[in-house]
């Protein structure tokens, strides 16, 4: 999708907006920074791919990195980004100019277009991004970044948003405007609520990570559905405890591993990004057992990838071991757009 003028905000509060056939803009109560009034922190984009399996479910949670946006519209006959309201001054204006640049949050990492399947999931995008004045350097001052993780802490926040945003869909109607009975004529055909997705991908880009890693080892859903956990070029700071939290309560299930019902984590990083500290931190944490070395001792499939010639060898690694760690050259903005599409087919 190319982009689009981007434009600001329009007042509060929000209704839930049809954006094209398969993409929407929902607000959601639930969703982790959403505060008493459903302003652009309560927003979630979701893609619904053609030809959902409603029978077999999947579902795709992602979480953004700094300098990011999910806000979105239809204007002028296309979706263009619009910036949120919770920027101000010069810092709205680095957001304008950046939707403006690159369309819509969703579609540039191409999360509209991830199919044909299977799997072909759902995708939920949700705001995860705040307002930040003081971060930065001189040279590159962010405007928003992943400092808060609102409710995400919480055990049942990540259940009560997918549910509440399949609830949406069923009322959402891709012309625009509620539907008269819910699944028809909407995005999706019947109800479905959080313990119907046969498998939870979880991910997150760059400062994603901090509420990625949150989630991963504090979200029921992401420790009871089987789960892929994704952490793309994202493993900045310290997330070794929450890899390893995510690792032992799936291994005391015996379901650390390559079946249908397993969970499995790959962790891909850039060494020019400054993720590589983290990344190895975790491979070491995990191959060593934890602190003091008392824990669990995991195996980490280790590759390097660095182009196209090696993606057999990456494929072959990620339909294998329940614990990749991927070295690559893909410029750090370029991950989402370029592993997601090849996780996907080793799920």
């Amino acid at each position: 999708m190319a982009p689009a003028s981007s434009e600001t905000t329009p007042a509060v509060p929000r209704a839930d907006q049809a954006l094209d056939a398969r993409t929407a803009l929902l607000f959601s109560p639930k969703a982790p920074l959403a505060g008493a009034t459903l302003t652009d922190h309560a927003a979630v984009w979701c893609c619904v791919p053609a030809g959902y399996d409603l029978d077999a479910p999947t579902l795709l949670v992602h979480f953004h990195g700094h300098d990011a946006f999910v806000t979105a519209m239809h204007s002028g006959g296309r979706v263009c980004a619009r910036a949120p309201d919770w920027l101000s001054g010069s810092r709205l204006a680095a957001a304008v100019a950046k939707g403006a640049r690159q369309g819509p949050t969703g579609p540039h990492y191409q999360l509209d277009a991830l199919g044909p399947g299977p799997p072909s999931p759902l995708v939920l995008l949700p705001e995860v991004s705040s307002e930040d004045a003081a971060f930065g350097t001189p040279n590159h001052p962010f405007w928003a970044r992943e400092s808060l993780v609102g409710t995400l802490a919480v055990s049942t926040t990540l259940g009560d948003l997918v549910d509440d945003c399949l609830d949406r869909l069923t009322r959402l109607s891709p012309a625009g405007g509620a539907v008269s009975t819910p699944g028809t004529g909407s995005y999706l055909a019947r109800g479905l609520v959080r313990t119907d997705v046969v498998r939870l991908f979880l991910s997150g880009h760059s400062g994603g990570g901090v509420p990625l890693f949150t989630a991963c080892s504090n979200a029921d859903m992401a420790l009871i559905q089987p789960t892929s956990l994704w952490a793309l070029d994202a493993t900045y700071g310290h997330p070794a405890a929450s890899v390893r939290t995510f690792c032992e309560r799936w291994d005391a299930q015996g379901r650390l591993g390559m079946g249908p019902d397993d969970s499995r984590v790959v962790l891909v990083y850039n060494p020019d990004s400054g993720t590589q500290p983290g990344a190895l931190a975790v491979r070491d944490d995990l191959e060593g057992g934890g602190p003091g070395g008392g824990g669990t001792r995991f195996t980490v499939e280790e590759i390097e990838h660095t182009g196209p010639g090696d993606l057999p060898a990456v494929e072959a690694a990620l339909a294998s071991f329940p614990i990749v760690l991927v070295k690559t050259h893909v410029a750090h903005d370029a991950i989402p757009q370029t592993f997601t599409p090849i996780l996907l087919r080793r799920a």
